[in-house]
């Protein structure tokens, strides 16, 4: 009798603990949307990669929570764009069905504006000393900037793609997927880092 009553404590503290955790995870991104929403005049909605709604969803041969670092950024700069409907869940099946996700997982960019209210525009590969001034040019445009970041999210080489929000003071404020969080570059990874930005604008 007392084992079985050493067992039901157990596991209801081990399943308080679980529920604290995933409801800690899931705070994160809301408490992030406000911050970055004070940073923007337009609609902001975070979506993190590791959404247990859609993190083990197939992307080409992977899952969003592992290769969808692009598809997430993509997802917030449509709903920054004024679709507030989508969301990388949605996004990836859509793209999938026109057939713009590779066996491994990437993107076909160049039709993008088949499945978003926005088309890339440009493609620019950039330096650290001239990015946060492109990226402020654009935004100032009214445009939508994505970068990959010539690091892994867990600052391992590798890529990996955010959403920029702003620029301020030449730092660059950006909605992380893979972090999960919105912040500055430099105290995100410590260093801008930027590889490439691409462009997108509104759909005609």
């Amino acid at each position: 009798m007392r084992k079985i009553l050493l067992f039901v404590i157990v596991m209801f503290f081990a399943t308080t603990k679980s529920y604290a955790q995933e409801v800690s995870n899931q705070s994160t991104p809301q408490v992030q949307e406000t911050v970055a929403q004070t940073v923007t005049d337009k609609l902001f909605q975070f979506f993190s990669q590791g959404d247990p709604a859609w993190r083990h969803a197939r992307l080409g041969r992977s899952t969003i929570g592992r290769k969808g670092c692009l598809v997430t950024s993509l997802s917030m700069a449509a709903f920054h764009a004024g679709d507030t409907s989508i969301n990388p869940l949605l996004l990836v099946q859509d793209l999938e069905a026109k057939g713009l996700v590779t066996k491994e997982g990437r993107i076909v960019p160049t039709k993008l504006g088949t499945a978003l209210p926005l088309t890339p525009v440009a493609r620019v590969r950039v330096t650290d000393a001239t990015v946060a001034a492109l990226i402020e040019a654009e935004l100032k445009q009214g445009r939508f900037v994505v970068l990959r970041l010539n690091h892994s999210a867990s600052g391992k080489a590798g890529q990996h793609w955010v959403y920029a929000l702003k620029v301020e003071n030449g730092d660059i404020f950006v909605a992380d997927p893979g972090r999960g969080y919105c912040d500055f570059l430099k105290n995100l990874y410590g260093k801008i880092a930027v590889a490439e930005m691409l462009v997108l604008e509104k759909n005609s």
